[in-house]
């Protein structure tokens, strides 16, 4: 089983933001009580949708743990490569 998360749960999750995280949170565990060789999915526009309110905020410092190592950080210019 592959449980893909869309933006508004990575949101909840990494923020914290209640009511939702709590629920997120047991839904997410009884998922993983049921399957528990699920593993969870995003997608890289999911990833990108999360930064939209830092960067309109300049929040630069800001940081999304994208899983695999890899961290998407807010930066105030586009960065090549």
């Amino acid at each position: 089983m592959i449980v893909f998360l869309d933006a508004c749960a990575l949101i909840y999750w990494q923020e914290v933001k209640e009511p939702f995280y709590s629920q997120f949170i047991a839904t997410l565990t009884k998922s993983y009580e049921q399957h528990p060789a699920a593993k969870i999915a995003v997608s890289r526009l999911s990833q990108l949708e999360c930064l939209v309110k830092p960067y309109k905020d300049n929040n630069f410092g800001y940081q999304l743990n994208a899983g695999h190592g890899r961290d998407l950080t807010v930066r105030p210019e586009p960065v090549e490569g």
